[in-house]
């Protein structure tokens, strides 16, 4: 790496919120595009859904990553939005049209028309992008580096979805499918019978999302990623320990996690930078700098 990175977290779709972020952090608006004259923007997938301007932020980074001053990611939300715009043998597609998956794209759909040929382009550019990317002695996936299945998806260096096998990525059982839920979406653990919890999007849910990175954690309590769970029950159960220290003992970069408060470090080897700006909180960049080896608490920055 020879240059300074931006790794920036998820955007949903506030682009005010970008713009001004990418302002803070010393880019400037050239030639129709955001660039910055010794570093490149990282952005960590999730620049759709929820917020209130969907194309302008994905007009701006795409134009970033055109002109080269940008990479981006694909996140959960991308990768769930071509499965719902992708056809599949036999009828339907691939993410099935049910009311609840519409409602997670109502925003992303108002904005560019369902099977318009809008939709249509924005979903093929979400096609280009990586699932993962490793650059020298770092690590950037949306929600969990896990080496067996990043060699599921690429070579480890980075991972595109290989549109012959498209179809796989989307089916339950095969080994892409797999892959590509644990490296975009996390891994997560059966909560106990009776046992449920709400979600952001207010839907019940009996699985709970696992906070991979945290190695000293004793029960499932201290390694689900949710606060409205009941806090006895999951304390007798165990923390799942073949999810714990996946990264290896790299600089591992993630987004996706919802995290609340000011910025700051889940790990000294993992960086999240999803600080829930599409649910009153703030839109996160860290400073990566060549050479760093570990993660800095004085590097975040948001607005």
């Amino acid at each position: 790496m020879e240059r300074g990175i931006d790794v920036i977290g998820d955007i949903h779709g506030h682009h005010a919120r970008l713009e001004a972020l990418l302002t803070k952090l010393g880019y400037e608006r050239r030639n129709g595009t955001w660039k910055h004259p010794e570093r490149a923007a990282l952005f960590m997938g999730d620049l759709m859904d929820r917020g209130p301007e969907q194309i302008g932020t994905i007009d701006t980074v795409r134009r970033m990553v055109d002109g080269g001053s940008a990479f981006c990611l694909m996140g959960n939300h991308e990768y769930n939005a071509i499965g719902y715009a992708t056809p599949k043998e036999g009828g339907g597609h691939l993410r099935e049209r049910t009311e609840k998956n519409e409602h997670q794209h109502k925003a992303f759909l108002a904005a560019t028309g369902l099977d318009t040929p809008l939709h249509r382009e924005t979903i093929s550019w979400f096609q280009t992008l990586p699932i993962y990317l490793n650059i020298g002695r770092y690590r950037f996936a949306h929600a969990c580096w896990n080496p067996s299945n990043v060699a599921v998806l690429g070579d480890g260096k980075a991972a595109y979805l290989d549109g012959s096998r498209l179809h796989d990525y989307f089916t339950e059982g095969k080994a892409e499918y797999h892959s590509a839920e644990m490296v975009l979406k996390g891994p997560e653990a059966p909560l106990p019978s009776g046992c449920t919890y709400f979600d952001n999007y207010g839907i019940e849910r009996d699985r709970v999302r696992l906070a991979w990175w945290r190695r000293d954690a004793r029960n499932l309590r201290e390694m689900a990623v949710i606060e409205d769970v009941s806090t006895e029950v999951l304390e007798t159960l165990p923390a799942p320990q073949e999810w714990i220290d996946r990264c290896n003992g790299y600089l591992t970069f993630i987004g996706h996690y919802w995290m609340t408060g000011s910025p700051s470090l889940i790990a000294d080897d993992v960086v999240c930078v999803d600080f829930s700006v599409a649910k009153d909180g703030v839109l996160t960049a860290y400073r990566l700098e060549p050479g760093d080896e570990r993660a800095d608490p004085g590097r975040f920055a948001w607005v």
